[in-house]
């Protein structure tokens, strides 16, 4: 984003802020087209004042907003207070790029948006390396039908809301989807009326421009030149943007599991997994932290190992030799890239660290409730020492 972009984008919705906050929305539409369920994990992109943020709060696990202008945070956290919602979190920030982890969400949306970035394409691959493997990626936003019609809108817009950029094709973002790697990529339409003067009212053109727009929609009555279909009510100007609903998922990347890398993990890495470990519904322990992550990470004795797939961590092994026996912990897989032999793999690569080390012995810690992970061990060599039991105190 330029200098001068972000001038007008902070000065166009920091004055927008409270009347942008106080339109009425329906959400339906838009949650039913998401497939939100309570186990999801959102990232609203560029919220605004939260209102749909609030919408998928409601039934999501965890919801963030993330917004560049400061006066619509504000107005967001209002908005979360009002309806009570605890499950929510606001980012101050930029879209480009995003300032999260990989897959670190299962759903990723923004709303009306795109049409004010200067490279929404990039966006669109940053939402998409945020999103979870198989989880989804939805734009909404006004789009336009042919280079005629777009010329005039975008005219019209750029005069109502000087941060206007250009709307897309709604032919054009469905093909960025499909060239971004989404998948079973699915399209709604529907249109969003408001009064000429009712738009005016939340809009802060430059002086002068108010009356062009007027006149400007006025001599398109009958015409449809701006494809915003005009026409009268009770004697006022109505009309109707054109809004598309795009949604796609992200590929569980199938055709890549054969193609992981193992390696060391890094100290900045830690966020990310300990955020696979709760994806994978590890067993929670004392020492499940950033901090004491990045402790073993930095224990040179310690081997703390991830693989990765595409720039994404999808499991983890630790190691440890302390001289008289070897010890394995936390081998974690994401639940997509199961049953292709990475976990395999991942012991293969700690046990050969451990035997340079002078290993000779090596014990893992596995829950005996869980037959598919007893089951594991066994098959790759690990018989269950029915002699010993496990004591353990928390400090």
């Amino acid at each position: 984003m330029t200098d001068q972009h972000r001038r007008l984008i902070l000065d166009q919705f920091t004055k927008q802020a409270v009347p942008f906050a106080q339109m009425q929305h329906s959400p339906e539409l838009l949650l039913a087209a998401s497939e939100v369920e309570p186990a999801d994990n959102v990232l609203d992109v560029a919220c605004g004042p939260g209102l749909m943020a609030c919408a998928f709060a409601k039934v999501a696990r965890r919801v963030c907003g993330i917004d560049l202008t400061p006066a619509m945070i504000e107005q967001a956290k209002i908005l979360q207070q009002s309806h009570g919602l605890t499950n929510l979190d606001w980012q101050l920030g930029d879209v480009l790029p995003l300032p999260f982890p990989d897959a670190a969400f299962s759903l990723v949306f923004t709303r009306y948006s795109f049409h004010h970035f200067l490279d929404p394409r990039a966006v669109l691959a940053e939402m998409v390396r945020v999103c979870l493997p198989g989880g989804r990626v939805m734009v909404v936003d006004v789009y336009t039908s042919s280079q005629q019609q777009a010329e005039a809108y975008n005219l019209l817009e750029k005069l109502r809301d000087p941060s206007h950029v250009r709307a897309l094709a709604a032919a054009e973002l469905t093909e960025w989807f499909h060239e971004a790697g989404l998948q079973d990529v699915k399209t709604q339409y529907f249109r969003h009326e408001f009064g000429v003067e009712e738009i005016l009212e939340r809009s802060f053109p430059n002086p002068g421009d108010a009356d062009r727009i007027r006149q400007m929609v006025a001599d398109d009555l009958g015409v449809d030149r701006l494809g915003i279909g005009v026409y009268h009510k009770e004697g006022k100007l109505r009309f109707a943007f054109p809004v598309v609903i795009v949604v796609g998922h992200r590929s569980e990347m199938n055709d890549l599991t054969n193609t992981w890398l193992i390696r060391d993990c890094r100290q900045e890495e830690a966020e990310a997994v300990l955020a696979l470990w709760r994806r994978a519904d590890a067993t929670p322990s004392a020492t499940d932290s950033v901090e004491e992550i990045r402790r073993v990470i930095a224990d040179i004795p310690a081997h703390v190992l991830v693989a990765e797939v595409g720039g994404q961590i999808v499991g983890s092994i630790i190691g440890s030799f302390d001289g008289w026996r070897g010890n394995i912990y936390r081998l974690v897989v994401h639940p997509h890239f199961r049953r292709k032999g990475l976990a395999r793999a991942l012991v293969a690569e700690v046990e050969n660290r451990l035997r340079r080390q002078g290993a000779k012995r090596i014990t893992a810690l596995v829950e005996k409730d869980h037959a598919w992970a007893t089951a594991f061990w066994e098959a790759v060599g690990y018989g269950w020492d029915q002699r010993m039991v496990r004591h353990a105190k928390n400090l």
